[in-house]
């Protein structure tokens, strides 16, 4: 698309979402290499997105963890429209201390959906592992079928991390069907960020009333084949299933 038909055009003072999202994955990879004593350019959030398809109406959050959880934005916002805002957030990330993962993941989706906006994402920028949490992962993936949120995971990590978890961060992507991805280099982080971007505003919705009610702790899997008589081979990517949110959630 032209970047004279997007509904949505940033001022040069105003960084676009997926500016700002490959702006986060480089704050990430330079926390990172500062905890290690290493020095890395932070450069990929100076290129320009052109996948990248925003809409003025989208709501955004950060929420930062080491040991605790703390929300980026001002108590008094909970969410921005403003990337300019978001950055601001992101540049008070915790670059100390221990991973409260699943906390953290717990919390966001707690926050996501009190949203305004049918569809929810959730971007995670993470070396998948976690020592400080007082939640599991199988806490975690249990809110997440419940959430309708679609879970993307972005690997940031040296390949020699110790602490890496790769496993986690496919698992919380397949589950709601997001993707994860893994860079062989860390400071290239935009081309994951690119093509987040791209898919959030790249998808179809589908909905189904199911013959027998599910009850509460159900997990209804699901599966969706899609045939074209011109397209050959397609391949759907959806989430695996879905199971009714209780009337409390994970706290």
């Amino acid at each position: 698309m032209a970047a004279e038909d997007y509904g949505f055009k940033p001022l040069p003072e105003l960084r676009t979402f997926g500016e700002t999202l490959a702006h986060v994955a480089d704050v990430q990879m330079g926390l990172c290499a500062a905890a290690k004593g290493e020095r890395k350019g932070v450069n990929a959030a100076s290129k320009t997105t052109k996948a990248d398809l925003s809409k003025p109406e989208d709501q955004m959050f950060v929420v930062n963890f080491n040991e605790r959880v703390s929300f980026g934005l001002p108590k008094q916002t909970a969410f921005t429209e403003s990337p300019t805002d978001l950055e601001l957030a992101i540049s008070q990330i915790p670059a100390t201390g221990q991973t409260a993962l699943y906390d953290g993941i717990t919390e966001a989706l707690n926050h996501l959906n009190t949203g305004g906006q049918d569809k929810k994402v959730l971007i995670v920028i993470s070396d998948g592992s976690d020592n400080a949490s007082k939640h599991t992962l199988a806490q975690v993936l249990k809110l997440a079928t419940q959430s309708s949120a679609i879970i993307y995971t972005i690997g940031i990590y040296d390949d020699d991390a110790p602490d890496r978890n790769p496993k986690v961060l496919r698992t919380l992507a397949n589950a709601t069907g997001g993707i994860s991805f893994f860079s062989g280099d860390a400071r290239e982080p935009t081309a994951a960020t690119a093509r987040v971007a791209h898919d959030i505003r790249s998808q179809y919705t589908i909905g189904y009333v199911p013959s027998k009610p599910a009850q509460p702790g159900d997990y209804r899997t699901v599966r969706v084949v899609a045939k074209s008589a011109h397209q050959g081979k397609l391949t759907v990517r959806i989430r695996c299933g879905r199971r009714p949110a209780m009337k409390s959630s994970v706290a």
